[in-house]
């Protein structure tokens, strides 16, 4: 089963490939995104230093965190690339043996190596964060290695369903289903903000992370329906000055301590909009050429690995020491430990297993349209 559009078929490739690979597509599975990987450096550094850092001091935690907006680009970027790849006539089946050999090995071998090293919370919710339940069970107090899991819960909830949602969804119309998909979350997210607060269950739930994921499912259709592509770049902007404003009322809210459950119920939906302008312009390899620093494009490859295994490294570094030292010890020693396990997961894991892609989906090479957009999409 594929999605067959010879108008979304011969959409030009350049449209999301940059004329600059960042390596030969001898040595690395083929043309990169440069930017994107760049933009994946970012938010998966953000992540790092909201958990190795005591930014909370600076930025009120019940205000944003640095952490989330790293996962909400991540989302909105999946959203994109994920759609994008179905879009291109991949077929769901082969969709799933590629993304499952990306996504799973890596994982499973982090919570088995978390499981055999005793961390309590690897061990006692071993189950739910081997079906990819981890969202499901997020409340149930502090975390020690698997408190980012959740998010990845939610990739993989996605990829469940959505690929089916985009079969059964003629073509034409598949940029309302990503619409809906946008409001639902808005419906939901205001009834959970009116019925319970500020609760968890209103941000760690597939339904509730759909704004961000079906922002980047929009913008890819407005890179393949010939009819949307003459308006991206307006879409593009109105997403970009719409964000601005959500992200300052919400902010004016903060700070006057009013419209509380308004905050909630748009919670991240402005930098997410605002987010969409980023992977647009990145994927066109129009934002600033200073990021494509060939430090930025490595961190951002192994970005799956890095995210995989922060919260690991954190620990062990904490029990290393024997007590908690100060967080500038702390960091550069648990981001050195969490590059090295992420090369590693890498070198080891992660490229082997993706030249075994074409092999195991019967010799069918993915094509030339899709395969940057694998190599964008990593693992979150």
């Amino acid at each position: 089963m594929s999605f067959q559009s010879s108008a979304l078929a011969n959409a030009p490739i350049t449209a999301y490939v940059h004329p600059h690979p960042v390596d030969s597509p001898s040595h690395q599975g083929g043309p990169r995104l440069r930017q994107l990987d760049s933009l994946r450096a970012f938010a998966v550094l953000a992540v790092l230093v909201h958990h190795f850092l005591p930014v909370g001091k600076v930025i009120p935690e019940n205000f944003l965190t640095l952490g989330l907006l790293g996962v909400r680009f991540f989302f909105t970027l999946s959203g994109f690339l994920i759609t994008g790849i179905l879009l291109r006539n991949q077929s769901i089946g082969t969709f799933y043996v590629r993304r499952a050999l990306r996504i799973i090995p890596a994982y499973y071998l982090c919570l088995l190596v978390m499981v055999v090293a005793g961390v309590p919370d690897a061990r006692s919710l071993f189950l739910w964060h081997m079906f990819y339940l981890s969202n499901v069970v997020s409340y149930k107090g502090v975390f020690i290695g698997t408190g980012h899991f959740w998010s990845l819960a939610v990739e993989e909830q996605f990829y469940l369903v959505w690929p089916w949602l985009l079969l059964k969804t003629p073509v034409r119309h598949i940029w309302k289903l990503t619409v809906g998909a946008i409001l639902s979350t808005l419906v939901f997210k205001t009834a959970v903000a009116f019925k319970l607060g500020g609760h968890s269950v209103g941000g760690v739930l597939p339904l509730a992370c759909l704004d961000s994921l079906g922002l980047g499912a929009l913008l890819a259709c407005f890179y393949h329906n010939a009819r949307l592509r003459p308006y991206r770049a307006r879409f593009m902007r109105a997403a970009l000055i719409l964000g601005w404003l959500i992200v300052l009322v919400q902010t004016a809210l903060h700070v006057w301590g009013r419209g509380t459950r308004v905050f909630y119920s748009t919670a991240y939906l402005g930098v997410s909009l605002i987010f969409v302008w980023l992977v647009g312009k990145g994927a066109d390899g129009r934002l600033w050429k200073i990021i494509e620093a060939r430090p930025l494009l490595y961190t951002g490859k192994i970005s799956y690995g890095i995210y995989l295994w922060h919260n690991f490294a954190l620990a062990l570094v904490v029990w290393w020491w024997g007590y908690k030292p100060s967080a500038w010890v702390i960091a550069p020693a648990a981001t050195l430990l969490t590059y090295a396990a992420a090369a590693t997961s890498w070198k080891l894991v992660e490229s082997p297993l993706n030249s075994l892609k074409d092999k195991w989906t019967g010799g069918r090479s993915a094509s030339p349209a899709v395969v940057p957009l694998e190599n964008a999409a990593g693992g979150i």
